[in-house]
């Protein structure tokens, strides 16, 4: 049998993906060896220590034999999602008795893809958990240009985020592997209780008159008028009107204003109607007995009279 020259060697194998190259040692047991890569065709890299003249190689052990002089091959594989392990043979002879093995298996990765950060929402205080889709065969992150921003755990996609500042904040979940990345936005604003800055003012009107009473607040999406503390049918905006007074209509008149984080009543505003009829307009029908003629007035008549007015 020929001697055959004992190969006294470290294997190096670096798998090249896209433009990063992962370095994979064995010794001369050559163990199972595992490690990623993407999906579609990239090169396989083996190289080797030795001093022999001509080395032979074979993936897979298939019938053709790779001749070299140099230490090295690279063999280009499409990598498939499910494939099964790369057979590496490697003999300074073509005496199949002579070949060392190993296995190697590849996790095939593809690109990430179908992110999604979940849905818009408003919140009241000033912290939020996710629900973002996981990141499969790939690493998630959470990021944001929101000033203060802390995270649970920037790389959970059900992380909880803190300290989230009023108004809207955009808040970004990244997948990526070393096959790429994808991202996807969510939004979300922070509402804070209304505050009014304007509160309706006290009036004093004639019967018959236009009378307006507004209101100005901040953060509120619902009004609600009401006079003497019950509401006021369809008065549900910042201003509520009344086209022609009544005396009847004389009261005092609030807003509440809310959102979805609370409410707040503004300041009464007291409404004040002068009648322009009835009384006024009786008094000079007023019959005094006996005539006034004699210097003689009934006050008791007089008061009488005006009192059933008042009342009727």
């Amino acid at each position: 049998m020929k001697k055959i020259f004992l190969i006294s060697f470290i294997m190096l194998i670096s798998l090249s993906i896209f433009s990063q190259t992962k370095y994979l040692y064995f010794t001369q047991e050559f163990p199972d060896l595992y490690f990623d890569a993407c999906e579609g065709g990239h090169s396989y890299t083996i190289s080797w220590e030795g001093d022999a003249s001509e080395y032979y190689v074979n993936i897979n052990w298939g019938e053709e034999i790779i001749y070299t002089t140099s230490k090295s091959i690279t063999v280009y594989e499409n990598f498939e999602p499910g494939q099964e392990a790369l057979s590496v043979y490697v003999a300074n002879s073509n005496n199949y008795d002579e070949w060392i093995q190993t296995q190697c298996y590849p996790t095939v990765l593809t690109t990430p893809t179908d992110v999604n950060a979940g849905n818009d929402n408003s919140i009241c205080n000033n912290s939020y958990t996710f629900s973002a889709s996981e990141a499969t065969d790939a690493v998630g992150t959470w990021t944001t240009q929101a000033s203060g921003v802390s995270f649970s755990d920037i790389h959970d996609n059900n992380a909880t985020a803190y300290n989230i500042p009023n108004g809207v904040s955009i808040f970004t979940w990244t997948a990526e592997n070393d096959c790429g990345s994808d991202y996807d936005n969510v939004t979300i604003t922070k509402l804070e209780t209304p505050s009014i800055t304007s509160h309706p003012q006290s009036q004093t009107v004639d019967e018959g008159s236009y009378v307006s009473f507004s209101v100005v607040a901040n953060d509120a999406n619902s009004y609600q008028w009401k006079k003497n503390g019950s509401n006021i049918s369809g008065a549900s905006s910042s201003t509520y009107q009344i086209s022609s007074v009544a005396v009847s209509d004389a009261g005092t008149y609030v807003c509440e204003v809310s959102n979805d984080c609370g409410n707040i009543t503004s300041n009464g505003a007291v409404l004040t109607v002068n009648a322009t009829s009835g009384i006024a307009n009786n008094i000079s029908c007023i019959s005094i007995y006996p005539n006034p003629s004699n210097g003689i007035i009934n006050t008791a008549v007089l008061i009488l009279t005006v009192s059933m007015l008042k009342s009727g």
